[in-house]
């Protein structure tokens, strides 16, 4: 039965006229280039069901119910870093439901639940959170008009020598030590400078960029501001 799936329609079809054109089996099997017993099967399937369109097959059986498929799903959003493995051996636990974790994964994606890379995204408490949506709340309305009169400005901590990511060499077995196939690094960056800078939400650009040496404490934000940011303003809003 096998060989008639990989049969096409027009080959069903073309079997099926041969047939009533008083063909045998054989021959039909040459003309069609397939097996005799995929054309006795074709014809027999037609002499049953007067068709020659598949019967809908069911598949093989679902191992978890849709309330297990509920508590998997719960069990992911209540830890969005578990892996699939881990939720694979918690739900088998739970649940008693023997899958893999292929299957794990189909369930997922059956709930748009796709595995990702995590966004990095700086760390602030509920308070702070709280903030920032009032303040995005209390501003939402603004035209840009009204923003390119606003100049911004912050600070940022750099490291003199950052380690590169993800850096990939080709080499021979024996030249992992080579100067040409190693990444040069500096213990704890090699130090950190930080940076103020400014700039104008418009075409006008950026401001004035500050090296702010050791602390940046009361007095020294004062001077930067006093130095560096009333100039960079009278030249982006002249």
């Amino acid at each position: 039965h096998f060989a008639t799936r990989t049969l096409k329609q027009e080959t069903h079809l073309k079997i099926q006229i041969l047939s009533q054109e008083g063909y045998s089996c054989c021959q039909i099997a040459r003309k069609c280039r397939c097996s005799p017993s995929a054309v006795g099967y074709t014809l027999q399937k037609y002499r049953q069901a007067n068709s020659l369109e598949d019967k809908p097959r069911s598949g093989r059986p679902r191992v978890s119910s849709a309330r297990n498929d509920r508590i998997l799903i719960r069990m992911c959003r209540e830890n969005r870093r578990m892996t699939s493995q881990e939720l694979q051996q918690q739900w088998s636990n739970q649940t008693c439901v023997q899958c893999s974790t292929h299957t794990v994964c189909g369930r997922l994606l059956d709930h748009g639940l796709r595995s990702y890379k995590a966004v990095k995204k700086p760390l602030i408490n509920e308070r702070q959170r709280l903030a920032q949506c009032r303040w995005a709340q209390a501003y939402k309305n603004w035209t840009a008009r009204k923003w390119k009169k606003i100049l911004w400005s912050d600070e940022s901590s750099l490291l003199l020598y950052p380690s590169p990511d993800n850096v990939r060499v080709h080499r021979r077995p024996g030249e992992a030590l080579s100067p040409a196939c190693t990444v040069p690094t500096v213990k704890h960056g090699g130090g950190r400078i930080m940076v103020w800078g400014c700039m104008q939400c418009s075409a006008a650009g950026v401001g004035h960029l500050a090296i702010c040496d050791g602390t940046l404490n009361y007095a020294k934000y004062c001077a930067i501001l006093e130095t560096h940011m009333l100039p960079s303003a009278c030249a982006l809003f002249r």
